[in-house]
């Protein structure tokens, strides 16, 4: 397949592409910046320097490629969210009168399951109280869902939070903290985290992506088994970074409630569609390793 990732050079996007070029397949990928264009260059990615809030930069790619990814990054992501989307729609719509549909594969987020400390849920569980700050996922995931027609296919895949190599939100809170000398969480001891590591979900998207054409309009939540407790998360923690002093303050705005949230996930369609499993151990299972990628990818 030949396949256009935006946001390709992001936490997310850059594992997507690699999975999938790793599975044979064509990968453009959109960048913003020159200096990031030949970092996929020598990836074996084919750059694309473009703006995905200027549809012009871009469009005629939609009708030569069979897939479009969407995992762009950044303060705009409502807007460009929606931006990309339109154009899927509508440039697929001119360039595939015949044959098969474009498949367009937005990347969301477990938040938008909200907190719930008692509920076991799973990809299938109807959303009622989404975390406020990843509420607006939720129109464009509807969107792309409501616009599936003879030209144009629509998945979306949620990641639940994320860790491996330069770590993440993960890194920015948990392992910075230890590597300061402090580790602080906004919350509660008792959250319970649902988790996945970056080249598992990055094998997500291939499967999605290369089954796009037999399961449209399917939600993925792509999480390990069971979610891990934050006690157990923050002991190995410190037991591999030595430090010991850890803080826990009260959440002071939406993305600390969101960090905190307790989703009891057990999602199952990924596995029973896709054929895909989580290959990593977990985050405190896998914590010395993790830790010390963290410390490396930050040197």
């Amino acid at each position: 397949m030949k396949v256009l990732i935006f946001g390709a050079t992001g936490f997310i996007g850059n594992d997507a592409a690699l999975a999938l070029i790793r599975a044979g397949h064509e990968v453009i990928g959109t960048t913003r910046s020159a200096e990031s264009a030949r970092k996929l260059e020598a990836a074996e990615i084919t750059p694309k320097v473009c703006d995905p809030l200027d549809p012009s930069q871009y469009a005629d790619l939609i009708g030569q490629v069979d897939v479009v990814i969407d995992t762009v990054g950044g303060d705009t992501l409502y807007k460009v969210g929606h931006t990309i989307l339109d154009t899927c729609i509508s440039e697929s719509a001119k360039a595939r009168p015949h044959g098969p549909p474009l498949a367009y594969i937005y990347c969301s987020g477990t938040w938008v399951h909200g907190d719930d400390k008692t509920e076991i849920i799973s990809d299938m569980s109807p959303i009622t109280r989404p975390m406020p700050l990843t509420a607006w996922r939720l129109e464009i995931e509807s969107k792309a869902l409501k616009a599936i027609s003879k030209s144009f296919t629509a998945n979306v895949i949620r990641p639940s939070l994320l860790y491996g190599g330069s770590g993440s939100l993960i890194g920015a809170t948990l392992f910075q903290g230890a590597k300061e000398g402090k580790i602080t969480w906004y919350g509660d001891e008792d959250t319970r985290c649902a988790t996945i590591h970056k080249e598992d979900l990055g094998e997500a998207f291939r499967l999605c992506a290369e089954k796009a054409y037999a399961i449209p309009g399917i939600i993925f939540d792509i999480s390990n088994n069971y979610p891990e407790a934050l006690a157990h998360i923050i002991t190995q923690l410190q037991a591999v970074s030595g430090t010991y002093k850890t803080v826990y303050h009260k959440p002071e705005n939406d993305f600390h409630r969101a960090l905190n949230s307790t989703a009891l996930l057990r999602p199952t369609l990924a596995r029973s569609l896709l054929g895909w499993e989580p290959r990593k151990p977990p985050l405190a299972e896998g914590m010395k390793v993790y830790y010390h990628a963290w410390l490396a990818s930050t040197a």
